[in-house]
């Protein structure tokens, strides 16, 4: 009942599929859309707060054949040529380097390791060619807007990490509504 409502309110988001269908057109491997893009459309439609726009989409990939910056920057240049929209396009197969992670089995893994669980909640195109959109901790945390942090960032060592990208988000400023968990 919940996933289905929820693809409604993709399905009736205009913006959300044509970001769907310039990121399908792409045919990365193990693609999906995550991040603001997602929680931002949700959390607009379930809170009095006028919706805010991200400043860019998140469009992940996994691929381990090539793992250059230089892909990922031609693929956002021709991304903003097509809808004139920023895009950060970041390869899951080369980002646990750049998060101090074991090396990712693929995007799912990738996104598993996502501070918040609100944003690993991804939206790609199944095989079918019908909108999917698949979450590693729920869909609670886009109906009901919280800030909960996802297991890998619920260790000592991480704290600092999490609460600098929560202040940088500014999630109070933005989604004052959005509950902080205790941990945090």
């Amino acid at each position: 009942m919940i996933y289905a409502q929820l693809m409604k309110e993709v399905l009736n988001n205009k913006e959300l599929m044509l970001n769907l269908e310039l990121a399908s057109e792409l045919n990365l491997p193990q693609w999906c859309i995550v991040g603001g893009a997602i929680r931002d459309h949700f959390w607009g439609l379930h809170t009095p707060q006028s919706k805010y726009t991200p400043k860019d989409i998140d469009l992940i990939f996994f691929d381990p054949k090539d793992c250059s910056k230089t892909l990922e920057q031609n693929i956002e240049d021709n991304l903003k040529e097509i809808s004139g929209k920023m895009w950060s396009v970041k390869n899951q197969a080369r980002m646990h380097e750049h998060n101090s992670d074991t090396p990712y089995l693929g995007t799912l893994d990738a996104i598993s390791k996502f501070p918040l669980q609100v944003v690993t909640t991804a939206l790609s195109i199944a095989s079918d060619g019908e909108p999917l959109l698949v979450t590693i901790y729920g869909y609670q945390d886009l109906i009901v807007p919280a800030i909960n942090p996802t297991i890998h960032y619920q260790t000592k060592e991480r704290r600092r990490s999490l609460v600098e990208y929560i202040e940088r988000k500014k999630f109070s400023k933005l989604w004052p509504q959005a509950k902080l968990a205790e941990f945090i």
